[in-house]
């Protein structure tokens, strides 16, 4: 599967970039609005105490899900949650079920459940007394001040538990996490929260794009080491790769040196030339899939202005401007980089020469320029 990855073209993986940047700058704007909820929970007063029996989740739910709510603990349903992979335990938690005022004991009946790290669990047993409110005929009342959700790390697990013990799930049951260390620490704004979602969610982002761009430079290499010398098979050779049935007659009459093989050679036209240089093995995109290719660069970099931040939008352009500016063999492959026009300048000026003079070669005092 891992190999099916890699093989997808380049512009997959930056649709997939793209992909994951907007997802990051969603999870950003939403852990924003989250944040902005808790700050204006934190200047109202916490909600009103209520039952677990009689709790509404349209009444008794604050801003940011958060709930004052009393009842008891069912300890006879305290239970050891773990997950394991391959018989080796990964992770731990301690689950508690509670039940209302209004519940009997020995009621099945689960209206919240706790779930708790093995710390949290240590902090609750020794600071059970401050949760403390009353006693009821089934138990201690105690009362708790958190966040309501309908699922968490190891929910799964807990309903799982709860179903094998028998324990049925109330109509508005949620999981509570208490504000064990009071509600200012709970709802404080986390000012690395939206730092860390986006170096984790733009990391993805830049590995794919340097990805696509590793097949971009791997694909031109490879088009380069299949292309060959155009001269390989003979001065002037055909897309089929045999020379022309004139040049081959007139090569047979001047045998006796390179020079009179040379002068044998009936020049031909620039045109021509450019018809019949070989390049084996090299796939020539079409026009409408370059454009295609083009256009999706366009789209990426667009995206990247508007999503990314303006730092790393600014790095991005940059690397992009500086790998189009990058020189490549224009001459051959017929694209390249801005500098690659200019480095290809002199190239073509002696490649027109050539194909209107073949001994033009022979004239150059320095080979290395043709």
């Amino acid at each position: 599967m891992l190999s099916l990855f890699f093989r997808l073209p380049f512009w997959v993986y930056l649709v997939m970039a793209v992909c994951f940047g907007y997802m990051t700058e969603q999870m950003v704007v939403h852990d924003r609005k989250k944040e902005a909820e808790r700050a204006e929970a934190l200047k109202r007063d916490p909600p009103q105490v209520v039952d677990l029996s009689a709790y509404d989740p349209t009444r008794n739910k604050a801003l940011a899900d958060e709930v004052m709510v009393s009842g008891w603990i069912k300890t006879e349903h305290n239970t050891e949650l773990t997950k394991s992979k391959n018989g080796i335990t990964t992770g731990t938690r301690y689950m508690f079920v509670m039940a209302g005022e209004g519940d009997p004991e020995g009621s099945r009946i689960a209206r919240a459940v706790l779930i708790l790290t093995e710390a949290e669990r240590e902090f609750f047993a020794e600071n059970s007394g401050q949760f403390l409110s009353g006693l009821l005929p089934q138990g201690f009342e105690m009362t708790f001040n958190g966040r309501a959700t309908s699922s968490m790390s190891f929910s799964d697990v807990a309903r799982k538990a709860m179903k094998e013990q028998g324990v049925t799930r109330a109509k508005n049951f949620f999981y509570l996490e208490p504000y064990f260390h009071g509600r200012e620490a709970a709802l404080a704004p986390d000012p690395n929260l939206g730092l860390d979602i986006r170096t984790f969610g733009y990391g993805i982002a830049g590995a794919l794009v340097l990805l696509a761009l590793s097949k971009v430079v791997m694909r031109r290499k490879s088009m380069r080491l299949q292309t060959g010398d155009s001269f390989a098979n003979g001065p002037i050779v055909t897309s089929g790769g045999d020379p022309q049935p004139q040049t081959v007659a007139r090569l047979a009459q001047a045998k006796e040196s390179p020079v009179g093989r040379l002068a044998a050679a009936k020049p031909l036209q620039s045109r021509q030339i450019e018809e019949q240089v070989s390049i084996d093995g090299r796939h020539v995109p079409k026009r409408a899939t370059r454009i295609w290719v083009k256009m999706l660069w366009g789209i990426a970099g667009i995206a990247a202005v508007f999503i990314l931040p303006p730092t790393l939008a600014a790095m991005v352009a940059v690397g992009i401007l500086a790998w189009r500016m990058m020189p490549r063999n224009h001459a051959r492959s017929g694209r390249g980089g801005i500098l690659s026009m200019v480095w290809a300048g002199r190239s073509k000026e002696v490649s027109r020469k050539l194909a209107t003079d073949p001994f033009e070669r022979l004239r150059q005092p320095d080979h290395r320029q043709v």
